[in-house]
């Protein structure tokens, strides 16, 4: 297990070895670089993260690489060594990271999943100064867009662990990223935005894993009566910044999971997807699910709420709070 954890994903390997001085060339779909004196070089990352050089035989991990190169730093015991590979690699991890070594939990199909720890997020998300870092500023500021108020903007941040990564791996852009939460606050997902990215990148989430509803959390925390029901996690927290209580199953094809439903009693509900034909069937999608556990629930119409002028395809609960941005 312990060599284990230095196994998480040719780019964070990658990301490591270049950090101290490797460099690499691509050819075809393969990474190498040299790992001795030779001219062509004939080390590679294999897409677990361990590396094979074919000149010479050697087979091991970011660990054995940087120790037979002579690049850890020296004083440490073997165990402080390992130790501190993995925290540098998990450093590097970013957005990309696609293999897990953490606790294990057996679902009720008896498979298991990993556990991703909602403390190893925020040291590797959430630095000290973040609130200072323009980079991470400059996405905020284009993300929750409900409100000029900074400090609001702060709140919701603070609220749901929104931290930030650099661009890594195959992922030009730098981006927000944020945990998506079960009930036991476990990590089911991470959400990674970037609004100035093409439409097509602007929204990624970790492979493998089920998106997962946003938010539910605050259906058992709130008194409020009124729920919004959205489609997407930045239409929650522009609601959030609104003071308003919103929550997302998690894209515009989900319905809540049956143990999320009991949750909705007594609540008014308001379905408000996106202006497009996928957004008017989220809205009666889950409206029909969620009548017999609501005091009421309702259905969104832009027509009537938003001129004709200034709706477009894809129009949602962000571009609306955008527009009323300083009305109370």
């Amino acid at each position: 297990m312990e060599y284990q954890t230095l196994y998480q994903g040719a780019e964070a390997s990658i990301a490591l070895l270049q950090k101290y001085g490797f460099n690499f060339h691509k050819i075809g779909s393969r990474y190498f670089f040299a790992l001795r004196d030779e001219r062509t070089p004939s080390a590679t990352i294999n897409q677990n993260g361990s590396i094979h050089d074919f000149g010479s035989g050697f087979h091991g991990s970011v660990y054995d690489v940087l120790e037979i190169s002579n690049k850890l730093p020296s004083g440490m015991s073997k165990g402080e060594a390992l130790k501190f590979v993995r925290e540098e690699l998990f450093s590097l991890i970013g957005v990309d990271l696609k293999i897990y070594n953490f606790s294990e939990t057996k679902n009720n199909a008896n498979n298991s999943k990993k556990i991703l720890d909602l403390e190893w997020f925020k040291k590797t998300f959430l630095s000290e100064n973040l609130f200072k870092e323009e980079a991470y500023l400059r996405l905020l500021k284009k993300t929750i867009t409900s409100t000029n108020d900074m400090e609001k903007i702060f709140e919701t941040a603070k609220k749901f662990h929104i931290g930030y990564s650099k661009p890594f791996g195959n992922d030009e852009y730098d981006r927000l990223v944020m945990p998506i939460l079960d009930f036991e606050n476990n990590i089911v997902t991470l959400w990674k935005y970037n609004p100035f990215a093409p439409s097509e990148k602007k929204l990624l989430f970790l492979k493998g894993r089920n998106r997962g509803a946003f938010n539910t959390q605050a259906l058992k925390e709130t008194n409020e009566q009124i729920v919004l029901v959205c489609e997407g996690e930045k239409d929650v927290l522009n609601a959030y910044a609104r003071n308003l209580v919103a929550v997302t199953p998690g894209g515009a094809t989900s319905t809540f999971k049956e143990e999320v439903l009991p949750l909705f009693k007594d609540k008014r509900v308001l379905c408000i997807g996106d202006y497009d034909d996928a957004g008017m069937n989220f809205n009666f999608r889950n409206a029909l699910l969620l009548r017999k556990y609501t005091k009421k629930v309702s259905v969104a119409n832009w027509n009537c709420s938003v001129s004709k002028e200034m709706l477009f395809k894809g129009f949602d609960l962000s571009n609306y709070f955008e527009m009323k941005k300083g009305v109370a």
